[in-house]
């Protein structure tokens, strides 16, 4: 299914635009149970509000999880987040990385970041398996997506690389908000009095994502205002290709394989694959 972002810009309720983008991708059916990775920031708190809000038209089960990754005081987060849960009436599952993540990140040659993205996903399945969990959805936005293509772009990158953020992925990871702007979600918080917690080391220097955020992105979007979501339907039209084409290297991998099966070959060469 080709999957492109669509321009929501049909007021501060967005409720309507991802009802209609859930009949178009059919992700959150009736009798499923949905669970949201909810850090209590302004992103995962419009997502969580919204799925809850969604789940009554469609009627499916929504639960969160909120991570404590042990960098920093977490109370807050915690007091926030189950508060926002009880008003919602989702059930909330707080779960903890295991001590020491700065060593793990080391010895793995990783950035904490992605040491502690990795640890969180393997933390979210796992909680996700328990409760029979259908999707786990998270609450990455197309300034999201357009942040990762800029940094990938910097770095050298193939089509891997350019498909971005994907909006589904094998391990019932889905990213229903990637069709909208910060700018939509902070008005939504802000249409329906929700709290939230700042995190703050996105305001930190420290990190190239939050100079290309907080520098980049308003610069570019000045020059050009459908920038970011231009970026982001590029994204997806370069995911739906690389999916093509992995399937077309699939189906010529399977028939070189049966192929070299029948003739006695132990191996594959490059030009079987032509």
């Amino acid at each position: 299914m080709k999957m492109t972002p669509e321009d929501p810009r049909t007021g501060t309720d967005l409720l309507d635009p991802l009802d209609g983008i859930n009949r178009s991708r059919r992700w959150f059916r009736p009798g499923q149970t949905v669970l949201v990775a909810f850090s209590a920031g302004l992103d995962s708190t419009a997502l969580l509000d919204l799925l809850v809000r969604l789940a009554a038209r469609v009627r499916f089960r929504v639960e969160a999880a909120t991570v404590d990754h042990g960098l920093r005081p977490f109370s807050q987060e915690i007091s926030t987040a189950a508060g926002l849960c009880a008003r919602l009436s989702a059930t909330h599952h707080v779960l903890a990385l295991e001590p020491g993540l700065a060593e793990r990140s080391r010895s793995a040659c990783t950035s904490l970041q992605e040491q502690a993205r990795t640890e969180r996903y393997a933390l979210l399945a796992s909680i996700a398996l328990r409760i029979g969990a259908d999707r786990i959805a998270t609450a990455h936005h197309a300034d999201d997506q357009a942040e990762t293509l800029l940094l990938r772009l910097s770095a050298g990158t193939g089509l891997d690389g350019l498909s971005g953020i994907l909006e589904q992925r094998d391990d019932r990871v889905v990213r229903p908000l990637l069709s909208f702007r910060r700018e939509d979600l902070e008005r939504y918080v802000a249409l329906r009095g929700l709290p939230f917690v700042e995190d703050p080391t996105n305001r930190s220097a420290r990190f190239v994502r939050n100079r290309i955020r907080s520098s980049v992105i308003p610069a570019l979007v000045e020059a050009v205002p459908s920038a970011v979501l231009g970026i982001a339907r590029s994204a997806a039209l370069l995911s739906n290709e690389r999916a093509v084409v992995d399937s077309l290297l699939d189906e010529k991998l399977e028939k070189a394989s049966r192929t070299a099966l029948e003739m006695g070959q132990e191996g594959l060469s490059v030009a079987a694959l032509g």
